[in-house]
């Protein structure tokens, strides 16, 4: 059985949930369930619109009165659902492709009774030209290059989305998402760390799920400033499998951190000015995470 999970926080994915079904529908013999968790959000139009949801059959939808926070969240979706292969999407995702699902379970049944994760991709909706205003938007495209699969799976460990993520029932209850990390970010990078120690193989394949929303500039500044914040306080459990810790680490060995804590200080404010303005750059992005997260040392 395949259980589609979706942690979801004050953003209707009625539309998703019913493309979801339609295809699942369509597989011959398929047993599968979709699982919804609104994890605390308050907008009552939200809510009251993915209510719909367990009116689509072999589809629930969990209003839960308080935020558990990003990893509880999936692990109490794991505790819930039914399946032995449990397939977590963000909420807010586009499925590019009608036999999305088909492949995943072509997939799967030809490694039945196997503990094993897989990681379907992300691919990237939208015009360059239009969206070059928009920091997140290039900032993924620009990641989108260097991710295909095939790139994936040379660092099968270090790629883990739970964008759209499949794993086996059994890890769930072996591994789990650490939930410690109730802020944004990185709960998935650890999850690839416990994988990778436990000798869990990690399969990255070409199903991937569209991203099509975009955060505004200042908003994103703000999660990457909550993800920084994040990767810090877990800095020793994070060592390898962060390439801006290794970029900080060797920063620290140089003995050049005051320098750049100074620059920060002096210079952050225009960076941060420029990466929320209608001109972001990514290279600045990159400085300003490294004197951000210094700054926190």
């Amino acid at each position: 059985m395949l259980s589609i999970l979706l942690p979801s926080y004050e953003n209707s994915c009625l539309a998703l949930v019913r493309q979801l079904a339609e295809q699942a529908s369509l597989i011959p013999s398929l047993e599968y369930e979709i699982i919804v968790v609104e994890d605390g959000g308050t907008n009552d139009a939200t809510k009251a619109a993915d209510q719909c949801i367990s009116s689509i059959p072999n589809c629930h939808y969990l209003p839960q009165n308080r935020n558990r926070g990003r990893a509880a969240v999936r692990n109490f979706l794991a505790s819930v659902a039914r399946g032995e292969w449990l397939l977590f999407l963000d909420s807010d995702v586009t499925l590019p492709v009608s036999d999305f699902l088909s492949r995943y379970v072509s997939i799967l049944r030809s490694h039945q009774n196997e503990t094993l994760a897989m990681d379907g991709g992300v691919t990237v909706i939208g015009n360059p030209r239009q969206m070059r205003h928009n920091l997140r938007f290039r900032y993924e495209h620009k990641a989108q290059e260097r991710l295909c699969a095939k790139a994936r799976a040379k660092h099968p460990y270090q790629c883990i989305r739970t964008t759209n993520l499949l794993v086996s029932r059994s890890i769930m209850r072996q591994e789990g998402f650490d939930e410690r990390f109730t802020g944004y970010g990185y709960e998935d990078v650890l999850f690839g760390k416990r994988l990778q120690m436990a000798n869990i193989p990690v399969i990255h394949a070409e199903i991937p799920v569209g991203l099509d929303k975009w955060d505004s500039n200042v908003r994103y500044v703000e999660k990457t400033e909550e993800a920084l914040r994040t990767l810090y306080q877990f800095r020793t459990e994070l060592d390898g499998f962060s390439p801006l810790l290794d970029i900080c680490k060797r920063i620290e060995r140089h003995h050049l951190t005051p320098f750049v804590k100074l620059w920060h200080r002096i210079i952050g404010p225009m960076e941060k000015a420029k990466l929320t303005s209608r001109h972001p750059s990514l290279l600045v992005y990159k400085l300003y995470k490294v004197g951000y997260y210094l700054s926190l040392v």
